[in-house]
This record gives structure tokens, C-alpha cells and sequence, in this order.
């Protein structure tokens, strides 16, 4: 039972950290504003209360508040990180990712609250096995849109300046729709549609490739996004697939 709370404790943080973060929370915190800190815990716990409520004890009121605490210190420094070497973006980001994952999952399988079932109104009870489906999927989208957008971003930080990558709003929509469709042929194991896209991309930025400085720009953007898509596709199909959905 402690994987499937992982899985709605990580779709709550996915939730809290590229949905419901807007860009002024983002903007006070990197002025070391405490109250933004505060407030984005504060939707962390909400979020993840929300979505686990069929798991709701005390053991799980604990889980979550100490998962809040120790998602402010890791957000705080990294804000000191980023700050002080700002060409690490990109590494700080995902070791971030990795340490917030790390605490959900050890904090839960320390002290696993027990899963219970929850009516909803109408009298009609969702199965356990499909509201999991529903966050894997719900954790994918948000990871292949707004969350792969801000890596992309920090791995294009590397060669392009701040002003040409909020510039290239198109290209972020363009890479948004790349990456849900490449999700979409993994999941149907259909690896020969992912090069149509790439090709069909190609085509339609065939006068700015002519470029060299474009070009490179759009190699890597290119292969960035199809890596992440892939990357969240395969992990998906392995969590469907694995046994312990069905137990």
C-alpha cells in the first residue's frame, strides 16, 4: 500500500510545484521571502490531504507535515543554490526533483498509514486501482508540459540567453504538444510515429535550421524533449504493468 501513496503524494507535489506555483510565488522566494515559502508549503498540504484522503489517520497527518518541513528547507536552499551559482540551474533543479522524491518515498514507507475506503457523493466508490492509474497519468501531463518546459528551459540556459527563451513562446507550446504525442506512441509501443513527429518538426523549422546557431539550438531543445518524453512514457508503462496495481 505505500507505493500507491507514494505515487498520490508525488502527484500532489508534481501538482504543488509546476501548477499551482505561479511565477510571483517563484519571483518572491528567490527574494528570500519567507511568506512565499510558507504558502507554497501551505498548498503542498492541502494538495496532498486532498488527494490522499482515503488514507486520512494520524500516522498520514504526520507523514504530510513532516514531508511540508522538509520540502521548505530543500526549497530554501536550493533557492540559496541557485542564487550563488546560477549557471548550475539545471543540476540544482534535478538533484532538487530527486531529494523531494527520496523524502516522499522514504517518509511514507517509514510510517505507512493504512488505506480505507471513502464514499463520494452519490453513493459510488472509485476502485483503488483507478484512481492510481488516474495520478500516474495526471503526474505525467503535468511532468511532460510544465515540468519538462522548465528543464528544457534550464538545458537551453546553457547555450541561449535568458531574453531569446522568453522569446520562443511557440516553441514552448510546439514542445508541449511533441512531448504528448511521443507519450502517447510509447504507451501504444509505436517508436516509429516518434520519428514522423521529429521529421514533420524539421519540416516546418527547415529555413531557421539553415541557421548553424539555430540549428544547434534545435538539435538539443529537439532531443532534450523527446528524451523526457520517452523517459515518462517507459516509466508509465512499467507502473501499469507492474503487479502491484492489481494487489
Amino acid at each position: 500500500m505505500a507505493d500507491k501513496l507514494f505515487i498520490v503524494l508525488l502527484t500532489a507535489h508534481l501538482l504543488t510545484d509546476y501548477i499551482f506555483q505561479h511565477s510571483e510565488m517563484v519571483q518572491q522566494k528567490k527574494r528570500k521571502r519567507f511568506s512565499s515559502f510558507i504558502n507554497h508549503v501551505c498548498i503542498y498540504i492541502i494538495t496532498a490531504f486532498l488527494l490522499s484522503v482515503n488514507w486520512l489517520s494520524w500516522k498520514l497527518v504526520f507523514v504530510i507535515l513532516l514531508q511540508a518541513v522538509l520540502h521548505l528547507i530543500l526549497d530554501y536552499i536550493k533557492v540559496l543554490l541557485e542564487l550563488k551559482h546560477p549557471q548550475l540551474k539545471l543540476e540544482i533543479d534535478l538533484v532538487d526533483l530527486l531529494l523531494h522524491v527520496a523524502i516522499i518515498w522514504f517518509t511514507v514507507t517509514l510510517w505507512t498509514p493504512v488505506y480505507s475506503d471513502i464514499k463520494v457523493p452519490f453513493n459510488m466508490s472509485i476502485p483503488l486501482i483507478y484512481y492510481i492509474r488516474f495520478c500516474v497519468f495526471l503526474s505525467a501531463i503535468v511532468l511532460l508540459t510544465r515540468g519538462s518546459t522548465f528543464f528544457v528551459r534550464a538545458v537551453l540556459g546553457k547555450v541561449r540567453t535568458e531574453k531569446q527563451l522568453q522569446a520562443d513562446r511557440t516553441g514552448r507550446l510546439i514542445g508541449n504538444i511533441e512531448r504528448l504525442l511521443i507519450f502517447i506512441f510509447v504507451l501504444c509501443n509505436s517508436p516509429a510515429a516518434i520519428g514522423f513527429i521529429i521529421t514533420a518538426k524539421s519540416i516546418a523549422r527547415f529555413e531557421e535550421i539553415k541557421e548553424k546557431r539555430f540549428a544547434e539550438y534545435y538539435i538539443i531543445g529537439t532531443l532534450t524533449s523527446t528524451l523526457i518524453a520517452i523517459i515518462v512514457g517507459k516509466v508509465v508503462v512499467f507502473i501499469l504493468n507492474s503487479d502491484f496495481l492489481s494487489q
